[in-house]
């Protein structure tokens, strides 16, 4: 019952935004809610989705405490219904994906470094923190065989990060994709300013794109040089048709002659 709250604080909260969650997932140790179009989902959104559920278990630990003191509630079940609800808590604010703590932190860093570069620090950090689970595991299986679960939750939790992984260069599309459809329906943008050497390639100038912000990129020579400046738009129109390996440096002088030849 602890559990099914708990999604269902999520699926609100997303109906609340007009998100639509597909459907949801309960296990023995928690739940998922499946999120349709998930990878293209706003930060905020996915932040305020994420937190709902364990906001709820701390409402329920909180007011199951202070309803303990008042009413006569059997004090076994009581405490079953505390600890239940602060493992839960506690648990899901562990930042892997896909629990809601990995999905919180990953949403927060996307405003600083982008989704694609937060994705990949937050699955790094998760797949570690699943292979300390597992040996912890794995010590503790070997003093008792019940505690066997902390191995298969390891193994779920660096399956779940790995895929994740694989999944990063679309969710930087989708996200790149997002912005262009929010300046177009609002017509302003907050701006991010970047300098980069002309050799930089065109992937390492997408790893410091940020979320909710529209780029403008200016190329330097080797000198100290200003070359000129190119939007994050002519950058991607680039990566379409030349793919992301080219230098900056290169896209830029190609355009001074698309220019001039006009």
């Amino acid at each position: 019952m602890v559990v099914l709250i708990h999604e269902i604080a999520h699926y609100k909260v997303g109906e609340y935004y007009g998100v639509n969650l597909t459907e949801i997932e309960l296990f023995p140790f928690g739940g998922v809610v499946k999120i349709e179009d998930g990878l293209g989902l706003d930060p905020f959104k996915e932040m305020a989705i994420s937190i709902a559920g364990p906001l709820s278990n701390f409402i329920l630990l909180v007011s199951g405490y202070f309803l303990g003191l008042y009413l006569p509630i059997k004090e076994d079940l009581l405490n079953i219904f505390l600890t239940a609800n602060f493992m839960i808590f506690i648990f899901n604010l562990v930042p892997i994906i896909p629990l809601d703590g990995g999905r919180i932190f990953r949403a927060f860093l996307s405003y600083i470094w982008g989704m694609k570069k937060a994705t990949s620090i937050t699955v790094f950090i998760g797949k570690l923190l699943s292979i300390v689970m597992l040996l912890v595991g794995i010590y503790y299986t070997r003093q008792s065989h019940d505690n066997i679960y902390l191995i298969i939750l390891a193994g779920f939790l660096y399956f779940n990060a790995h895929r994740e992984r694989k999944l990063v260069f679309f969710l930087f599309i989708k996200d790149v994709l997002r912005k262009k459809r929010t300046l177009q329906n609002k017509g302003v943008m907050n701006a991010k300013y970047l300098t980069v050497m002309e050799t930089v390639d065109l992937n390492r100038v997408f790893q410091e794109f940020s979320t909710g912000r529209y780029h403008f990129v200016t190329v330097i020579s080797g000198k100290g040089e200003i070359l000129g400046t190119l939007t994050e738009g002519q950058i991607l129109d680039a990566v379409g048709n030349y793919g992301n390996g080219r230098p900056i440096g290169e896209l830029l002088r190609s355009k001074a002659t698309e220019i001039e030849t006009f």
